[in-house]
């Protein structure tokens, strides 16, 4: 009890949070190997829902197992305003982005829809089936210009069981599909 209250009253907020950041880490190192997956995103969870943002950064830049667990439940928390700044800070299509960018469908589109557009405007193949998947799953038919324009590119986006493969042109026809049988 003696070093803890010393550790409160001297040692510096930085350095005392460094080093119950790589207890955390730890932690869900260990949860990942005894308890599985399960155990370890149950932890990542509960720091989600104490709103532990600083905890959860320091997962998520661990680029362990757990990492883009991390990145989803983090950004699941952080308000609609600063959600796409978040999902910038990761390259694009590496599983941190991925996990952050599909918790867009469940923005209000006026606070993602920008950041949506521009990044379908990068011209990376998989990045646009990605933004075709998040605005399918929410409903929102902005993309539908781009994604005619998808509709003859064969660019495989994901390898799925056995040999086989999602391309671009697939992912864009269930989205124009989509809005097609709306109207």
């Amino acid at each position: 009890m003696t070093i803890l209250l010393y550790m409160a009253l001297f040692v510096p907020s930085n350095i005392l949070e460094d080093a119950v950041g790589v207890v955390v880490v730890e932690h869900c190192k260990n949860l990942w190997r005894e308890g599985g997956p399960e155990e370890c995103h149950k932890y990542i969870r509960s720091l989600g829902d104490r709103r532990n943002l600083r905890m959860l950064r320091k997962l998520y830049r661990e680029e362990w197992l757990f990492s883009s667990y991390a990145a989803f439940t983090a950004a699941k928390i952080i308000g609609d305003g600063e959600v796409a700044a978040f999902c910038q800070q990761f390259k694009l299509n590496t599983p941190n982005w991925v996990a952050a960018f599909y918790t867009l469908e469940d923005r209000p589109k006026p606070a993602v829809m920008s950041y949506i557009k521009s990044v379908c405007a990068t011209g990376d193949a998989k990045a646009r089936s990605h933004c075709y998947k998040v605005c399918s799953a929410a409903g929102w038919d902005d993309l539908l210009q781009q994604a005619r324009a998808d509709l003859r590119d064969e660019t495989v986006v994901a390898n799925v069981g056995l040999g086989g493969t999602l391309t671009l042109k697939i992912v864009a026809e269930l989205y124009v599909e989509r809005f097609n049988k709306k109207k």
